[in-house]
């Protein structure tokens, strides 16, 4: 089988069909492939910048966390359940893995705290930030700040502005914001969540990983926060839903708010990230969850919430240990070498070309390698020592309480930042495992003993070596465990009675004399003093380098290709289509209810509506029928933030929701192998079938549902 790479345009023609992720902006690019592909709907139906259309119909949740997707008139939306798992703890709803489903409007449960934003507009805004030169940092964020406050003017909209092409575009975005959002319809845990966790398959998958919301907004149409005399948002475009069955190869569009790629990164970066931020990254995460499971193995089994988390610690380890094998196995770094070695030619051909960009490559290789024992601490210091919750815990006491405790301060300011603090403690505390956390505290401190170059080891090291706990230690690794087993017992940081009374007596003697507290207070010192300066050039330089490296590639090829993602729209078009993974083996483009059934067993069992509509071969409405397709592959290019995202057929209609991409996706942040690169779907029969076994007739009856 030949595998299809991703060559940036720079170095070949414009990619059609399933690889991109697009900006609507390059609709222009893309309409007569995508009708050859099988598109029925006019450009300006998907997009007409201010005017309505099927853009509109696509939101973006909490910053670009997840997308979703309206599917009524009146603002019921479709997402991901997996997308909606924080705040349905932080609403309280101890109930959530059973379901729920609000049989009235008065029913639907605020969601605090979770946001939603759909496009306006968008106009390109490069000469406006970027004025005199990329010089004038300052300057530049001031013009920002400025666009940003005309585009909003009196009105409750946000409006932002990202960066392009490594910073050679600039675009400004106004959204419409949705902040009271309530939940009308979740399916129970073990549907959403079926066969999920360490060692689950990547095909076939039987998971009803959907769930429902509705956006509210004043009686004004204000972005209003949560208040009973909101009224469901009347959407002026929203999708209709397709029951006609589904066949391979049949065309399919998929919009949302794909998260962060680095598709044009230069081999210099992909060699840091392999060898330094993901495989900590990896390594931090497996820990977690082997820990969870020695020292909350029992409470695992009981309670859904902590399983969930587990099950996700296990499935990101897993992304990023498979991200590294996919970048060996696809030879990703070979390709960008030879991407690169055409770079060069390319510049060598004028020397015009070579004084702008002879010097880009040979700097980065050179900036990389003068900042690596720096970048060793960083990644140290933020994926290893504050993964532990009572070290993550210390930086809203040093970076909000400690400034404002001085004798000058008026009182009532100490207090309220002391105030300020209750949260993030309710939040620590609620997962504080005290052994655990003490586990991964002391793996992240011995890393950062031992990994770190010793020029550049804080002196804070010394003390703990010479504390009176540690005398009993004979080595460094000794003395470390008895320090932490100390600083532990003692430390507000770890414990909720005293931290709580802290709150509400703030002292600074006594936080200085927290043996945690002070360990992070001259560890965040050490750091601004002797890190955060050079960390700061090195990412100056950086972003200067990649912009000029990438703006040689545009210039090479004469037009854009598609910009790496961002948290802004994006439109990917391809087909259903399944894959073979491996030598011998195929998987078809869909699952069904008859093979989920068949993998039922222990803890995922077959609720007993499902077994019962399933015996009697009913659909949603009542009709009967021998199958049901329960999930669907797609060949899309899609990140992370597509989750929730809606899948559409070449008229405009809902047929299924992204809610994951296969294992060979990982690689997809650096690269698109087109022949193993799947996103996966829920398929809108099951959801439809689903909801209406679960008791959510009500949403059904206001879709618009084609045969």
């Amino acid at each position: 089988m030949q595998l299809v790479f991703f060559i940036p345009a720079a170095w070949a023609q414009p990619s059609r069909g399933n690889e991109g992720m697009w900006m609507p902006e390059q609709l222009d690019e893309l309409y007569v492939d995508m009708r050859h592909e099988g598109l029925r709907l006019t450009q300006q139906a998907i997009y007409a910048p201010g005017q309505e259309g099927l853009y509109r119909t696509v939101l973006r949740l909490n910053g670009g966390e997840c997308s979703a997707s309206l599917v009524s008139s009146n603002g019921l939306v479709l997402t991901n359940h997996h997308c909606l798992i924080e705040v349905l703890e932080e609403a309280g709803m101890r109930d959530w893995p059973q379901g729920y489903w609000a049989t009235s409007a008065s029913e639907e449960l605020p969601l605090y705290g979770l946001t939603a934003t759909m496009l306006l507009r968008s106009e390109e805004v490069t000469s406006k930030v970027v004025g005199p030169g990329y010089e004038d940092r300052a300057g530049m964020e001031s013009r920002k700040a400025q666009l940003i406050a005309e585009a909003t003017e009196g009105t409750d909209y946000l409006a932002e502005i990202k960066s392009f092409y490594g910073g050679n575009e600039f675009r400004l975005f106004v959204y419409r914001v949705f902040r009271d959002i309530r939940l009308a319809g979740l399916p129970p845990l073990e549907l959403a969540r079926w066969q999920d966790g360490p060692g689950a398959p990547d095909w076939p998958r039987y998971q009803a990983d959907f769930a429902f919301l509705r956006l509210y907004v004043g009686p004004d149409s204000s972005a209003a926060e949560f208040d009973e005399t909101n009224i469901p948002l009347p959407a002026a475009s929203f999708l209709p839903i397709s029951t006609t069955p589904k066949q391979q190869g049949d065309f399919a569009l998929v919009m949302g708010y794909p998260g962060k790629t680095f598709r044009y990164a230069s081999t210099a970066a992909l060699q840091h990230v392999g060898a330094e931020e993901i495989p900590l990254k990896a390594e931090i995460l497996e820990q977690k969850a082997h820990w969870m499971e020695q020292f909350q193995g029992e409470q695992l089994k009981r309670d859904a919430r902590l399983a969930s988390q587990w099950m996700d610690l296990w499935r990101s380890a897993r992304y990023y240990r498979n991200q590294l094998h996919l970048i060996r196995r696809f030879d990703i770094m070979g390709k960008k070498q030879e991407q690169e070695l055409a770079f060069q030619q390319w510049v060598l051909q004028q020397p015009e070309r070579k004084q702008l960009y002879g010097h880009v490559l040979p700097e980065l290789q050179q900036l990389y390698a003068d900042f690596k024992d720096e970048a060793r601490y960083v990644n140290l210091l933020y994926r290893k020592l504050l993964a532990a919750e009572a070290a993550s815990l210390s930086l809203p006491f040093l970076l909000r309480l400690k400034p404002v405790m001085h004798a000058t301060v008026h009182e009532r300011t100490i207090q309220m930042a002391a105030e300020e603090l209750n949260t993030d403690l309710e939040a620590h505390f609620e997962q504080f495992h005290y052994e655990q956390d003490l586990e991964i505290f002391y793996r992240g401190l011995l890393a950062f003993y031992q990994e770190v170059s010793p020029p550049l080891r804080p002196p804070v090291f010394n003390d703990i070596m010479a504390h009176k706990s540690t005398r009993k230690g004979n080595t460094p690794e000794e003395k470390l465990r008895l320090w932490v087993e100390y600083a532990y017992s003692r430390s507000l940081l770890t414990h909720p009675e005293q931290a709580a009374s802290f709150v509400k007596a703030p002292d600074l003697e006594q936080i200085s004399q927290d043996p945690l507290f002070d360990f992070m207070d001259q560890l965040v010192g050490h750091y601004r003093s002797e890190i955060a300066l050079e960390e700061a050039r090195f990412s100056f330089r950086l972003e200067e380098l990649d912009r000029l490296y990438q703006q040689g590639l545009m210039l090479m090829d004469g037009k854009n290709p598609y910009p790496d993602a961002n948290s802004t729209l994006r439109i990917s078009y391809g087909k259903v289509a399944g894959y073979e993974p491996r030598d011998a083996v195929t998987y078809l483009a869909f699952s069904h209810l008859s093979g989920m059934i068949r993998s039922s067993h222990a803890p995922f069992s077959i609720p007993l509506p499902i077994q019962q509509a399933w015996e009697n071969r009913l659909t949603a409405r009542g009709e009967q029928h021998e199958e049901l397709v329960v999930c669907f592959l797609t060949n899309h290019d899609i990140s992370a933030g597509n989750s929730g995202s809606p899948v559409l057929n070449g008229r405009g209609e809902l047929i299924g929701c992204v809610f994951d991409a296969n294992a060979e996706a990982a690689a997809g942040d650096f690269a698109y192998v087109a022949a193993y690169q799947r996103a996966l779907c829920v398929d809108i029969h099951f959801i439809l079938w689903v909801t209406e076994l679960y008791g959510g007739r009500r949403l059904l009856d206001e879709m618009l549902i084609r045969p």
